[in-house]
């Protein structure tokens, strides 16, 4: 039907397979080494974030989500929690003056 006939970029529809067809096996292997790594370190700091992110890897499979933003979004939680600052409580620490 040539939808994508002036396309220059197109993505597959998962996650996983994208990640491992544009980087290869060790760009795949060191993706997802670096985002389960600071997964634990993420479930230290608030069980929450076992939801967030098994959201995140479940929607993966069925879909491309990791964009440019996403992958944002994903990298800024991870500084975050490296300084100990929960996104679910930030209310809840401006508050207090923190």
């Amino acid at each position: 039907m040539n939808f994508y006939a002036t396309s220059d970029k197109w993505s597959i529809e998962c996650d996983y397979v994208n990640q491992l067809w544009s980087y290869g096996y060790i760009g795949f292997a060191m993706y997802y080494y670096w985002y389960l790594k600071n997964f634990v370190k993420t479930i230290n700091l608030d069980k929450k974030y076992v939801a967030l992110f098994a959201a995140f890897l479940f929607e993966g499979l069925l879909y491309n989500i990791t964009f440019n933003w996403m992958l944002f979004l994903i990298i800024s939680i991870f500084l975050l929690s490296q300084s100990k600052i929960n996104i679910f409580k930030i209310d809840e620490s401006m508050s207090n003056g923190r």
